[in-house]
């Protein structure tokens, strides 16, 4: 009798671990993503899948998602959905000019000052309506200095080249509260052949960047050699040198490259003198850097676009200090200026607290997944997902994300398959990671939660596309 007893209690048991670990044992993986890793030698413990309906909360394939992964890119789900829950989609940033000295017929006898609150999109063509604005109040001619503002943010000691020793790439853009041109100097590279000399221009054009142009126009096809310049970057702290070498066909068309140097100060002078000498307005003095003093007058306050169009400016593109820039906001917005990474950390985290989220294994490092420990589960993202599909602001995050097949970072993925345009998705790359997260449009109506996260040797190279690709073309057959 006791024999049978401690079976059955046995049985019971099993059947409740069995049940009580429903995320994990729902489904296992299909056999052309375990056939890919076997063929490769990568354990199953690497990956996290999670597919479930929007409507249910049952998954229909779950495989790790209580494990921990690094989510490069992905992770920006987070910080978008945050973005909106907590400033709102219409939010807008402010670049407030203030006038220190007497104005008077268009003279300003004194500094003109800008002050920056964490704007994302400031560029040429978002920046010469504000200064246009400027000379409809009556500013004409500034006789002292242009004085930058940035005391909004507050990064400590982060230094671009901290990621993987790259300091010059723009996705190593450092935030700003007064960004010009997302951090980055686009580098102009066009053959003149009525001066028989390749011409290289920089916009904006930084006042502590200096060009050594030591290129050739040579004849011959734009190819290999004569296409693709030496540039390289000497700096002294005070002034930057971008050294330009190598042979540069004469058939060749005009050639873009944007690098990340000049400090934020300069760069915003870069880009505002031009602009204001084509309004006919004049600026004796040179750019510096400090606080608006209390004695400024507020002149004019320019306003960003809406936040619901700068997420999907960020995810369609993935761009990495965009996503900065807006943690550093929620910071600021939630804990007070200045805004600090670790003021965001902490503003986000109780959000996905209040919303009843798990973040045991999540830990969100800068908002923008450029990180080696971001760290986020399936099952973390799901439930945050979960949430977007039922909230207001739904259609502003499924808008945002790349389409499978047709444009952003997705539109080369699946673009000759009957999947082409059925999932909307953000990827995530990193070396040694790859992840993807979105909703998959089933033909049927339906409506599909899509996670996976794989961080393993390698993994971001082919090998980890096809493992994603597999998955959503598994989900389609379902």
């Amino acid at each position: 009798m006791y024999v049978i007893v401690i079976k059955y209690y046995r049985l019971l048991s099993f059947f409740l671990i069995i049940y009580s670990l429903p995320l994990n044992c729902l489904a296992t993986l299909p056999p052309a993503v375990k056939n890919i890793l076997s063929t490769n030698g990568i354990p199953h413990n690497s990956l996290g899948v999670l597919i479930q309906p929007v409507e249910t909360s049952k998954p229909i394939l779950a495989h790790n998602i209580n494990q921990a992964f690094n989510p490069a890119s992905v992770m920006k789900i987070i910080t978008a959905y945050a973005a909106l829950e907590i400033l709102g989609p219409d939010y807008r940033w402010k670049t407030e000019f203030y006038t220190r000295g007497h104005l008077d017929n268009g003279i300003l006898s004194g500094d003109l000052y800008v002050k920056g609150y964490g704007d994302p999109y400031l560029v040429e063509e978002t920046l010469l309506p504000a200064l246009r604005s400027l000379k409809i109040k009556g500013l004409k001619h500034i006789t002292g200095h242009l004085v930058i503002d940035n005391s909004h943010f507050n990064l400590g000691n982060q230094h671009p080249g901290e990621f993987d020793n790259k300091p010059y790439r723009v996705y190593n853009a450092q935030p700003s509260a007064l960004m010009t041109n997302f951090q980055a100097t686009r580098f102009t590279i066009m053959p003149d052949a009525s001066a028989g000399e390749v011409a290289i221009s920089m916009w904006p054009e930084s006042p502590d960047i200096k060009i050594d142009n030591a290129m050739q126009l040579v004849n011959g096809k734009c190819h290999g050699a004569y296409r693709e310049p030496q540039m390289w970057f000497d700096g002294n702290g005070q002034e930057t040198v971008a050294r330009f070498k190598g042979r540069y066909s004469r058939n060749c068309a005009q050639r873009d490259f944007s690098r990340l140097v000049g400090k934020p100060s300069s760069l915003f002078y870069g880009a505002f003198y031009p602009a204001w000498k084509s309004l006919d307005g004049t600026l004796a003095g040179d750019v510096r850097e400090d606080t608006v003093p209390k004695d400024a007058r507020l002149f004019h306050t320019h306003r960003s676009k809406p936040l619901g169009d700068i997420i999907r400016l960020m995810n369609k593109h993935s761009n990495n200090v965009v996503s900065r820039q807006l943690m550093l906001t929620i910071a600021a917005e939630k804990q007070a200026a200045p805004g600090t990474p670790e003021k965001g950390r902490q503003a986000i985290n109780e959000w996905m607290q209040n919303l009843g989220v798990d973040t045991g294994n999540f830990y969100i490092d800068n908002g923008s997944g450029l990180s080696r420990s971001s760290r986020i589960s399936a099952h973390t993202l799901k439930q945050i997902m979960q949430h977007q599909w039922q909230s207001p602001w739904m259609p502003e995050i499924i808008s945002s994300l790349s389409i499978l097949g047709k444009d952003g970072t997705g539109r080369k993925r699946l673009k000759n398959s009957p999947l082409n345009g059925h999932m909307h998705l953000k990827t995530g790359l990193l070396d040694h990671v790859r992840t993807a997260a979105g909703f998959y449009h089933a033909d049927n109506g339906r409506r599909y939660i899509f996670i996976t996260l794989q961080n393993h040797k390698n993994i971001h190279k082919l090998t980890g596309t096809r493992i994603q690709d597999a998955l959503i073309k598994w989900l389609d057959s379902h």
